[in-house]
């Protein structure tokens, strides 16, 4: 990742995902393409190599959207939802970490996997 760029996702009345490419000077909105952002979201992005990134969208302790941007935010595929959270602890327990030698691979974090 560049070395001003910086990632955030905003909780609120209108939860988004922004990218900085100046240290914080401007933001920009990459949320279009991300569905189930609602007032009560957790969010987590993180930078793979590249240009990619990966995001994560977590409604009522369960990830609701796991997304890939292969463009800096600009156009988002959804990816498969893993059962992660059937103890409900989403918004504390997920963490999202890009394997820094395969921009194809997120590590997903949760409070415990489901049998299935």
């Amino acid at each position: 990742m560049a070395p001003n760029r910086l990632l955030i996702g905003v909780r609120g009345a209108t939860p988004k995902f922004l990218r900085s490419d100046d240290l914080g000077a401007s933001w920009i909105d990459i949320s279009a393409g991300i569905a189930n952002l609602g007032g009560n979201s957790s969010l987590r992005i993180t930078a793979g190599s590249g240009s990619v990134l990966f995001a994560a969208v977590i409604n009522a302790g369960t990830i609701n959207g796991v997304y890939r941007s292969p463009d800096l935010g600009v156009t988002w595929t959804a990816l498969a939802v893993p059962a992660v959270h059937p103890g409900g602890q989403g918004a504390v327990n997920t963490a999202l970490v890009a394997d820094p030698n395969d921009a194809n691979v997120v590590y997903l974090s949760g409070d415990r996997i489901t049998a299935g």
